[in-house]
């Protein structure tokens, strides 16, 4: 075997098309499989940002940096600055914003940038009027990333929301259904 046909199973090519008699190295395939990875990567991601977008609830959206912060964070600070949801009526008394005080809308802010929810009726029906973020507060991350987790995620951690199945495709995973009875020789279901 001569150096050509060595070159040639071996990955190399040779310019003949050009004239030019130089070896193409280094060879294509590493290339093809690094730019299968990096559409991998990007198709991973849109699908995940389109699972968090599309999937959840407006106020998990909302509070979804500040869970991910605040679950990651414990393990390197303590604490960290954190902004709350929160809703208040005429007189000035305000509360936390639960998933069914708000519904997907721009509140716009007065020197902050709009809040991607608005109130829901029957927030308006019980007299709230203002929706809006607290002044910044000093939290303690495992403090906040439990009270997140039980009162806005329903005890789901991160993985949980990213894995668990959205109320859309719950019956899909409906065991109770059992799709699989069949009726018996007698015509009773088995």
């Amino acid at each position: 075997m001569g150096w050509s046909a060595a070159f040639t199973q071996l990955g190399y090519k040779r310019r003949t098309e050009e004239g030019s008699h130089g070896i193409i190295w280094p060879p294509h395939k590493p290339i093809d499989t690094s730019g299968a990875v990096f559409l991998a990567l990007i198709l991973t991601g849109l699908f995940v940002y389109m699972r968090f977008a599309f999937a959840l609830p407006p106020l998990e959206q909302f509070y979804l940096p500040l869970y991910v912060k605040t679950s990651i964070a414990p393990s390197i600070r303590s604490s960290g600055k954190c902004q709350m949801l929160l809703m208040s009526d005429r007189k000035g008394r305000a509360w936390y914003a639960r998933k069914e005080d708000v519904a997907m809308g721009p509140t716009p802010q007065a020197y902050a940038k709009p809040i991607p929810l608005v109130l829901s009726d029957s927030a308006r029906q019980r007299g709230m009027t203002y929706l809006y973020r607290s002044t910044p507060n000093v939290c303690q991350n495992s403090s906040l990333a439990s009270y997140l987790k039980q009162q806005v995620y329903r005890g789901a951690s991160i993985v949980d929301l990213l894995f668990a199945p959205s109320c859309n495709d719950s019956h899909v995973f409906n065991v109770k259904a059992k799709p699989w009875r069949s009726v018996g020789i007698l015509g009773q279901l088995s």
